[in-house]
């Protein structure tokens, strides 16, 4: 995990991502399909190689602007290797 990331689980088991880098923001996210008609707002999912495996993020707060969607796409592909890094790291 690189020194720009920031994750961590909360008490209900949702995870929060924080990218202290630019353009900084933090999100919650989950892994699995399970509960994602609760999401409300803009979310972004990544496939993994089953339903388990898929990660989701959503509730962006973004501190800087939020970038184009090349840059979008390309940051949460980041993220979501950090977050496979880091459960991977766990066990």
């Amino acid at each position: 995990m690189t020194t720009n990331w920031t994750i961590q689980i909360l008490d209900d088991g949702t995870g929060v991502i924080e990218h202290r880098g630019n353009p900084r923001f933090h999100a919650l996210w989950k892994s699995g399909l399970c509960d994602l008609e609760t999401i409300e707002g803009f979310f972004w999912c990544a496939e993994g190689h089953d339903a388990d495996d898929t990660l989701t993020l959503f509730a962006f707060q973004w501190q800087d602007s939020a970038p184009g969607q090349h840059e979008f796409e390309a940051l949460m592909r980041e993220a979501v290797r950090e977050i496979d890094a880091w459960i991977a790291a766990r066990f």
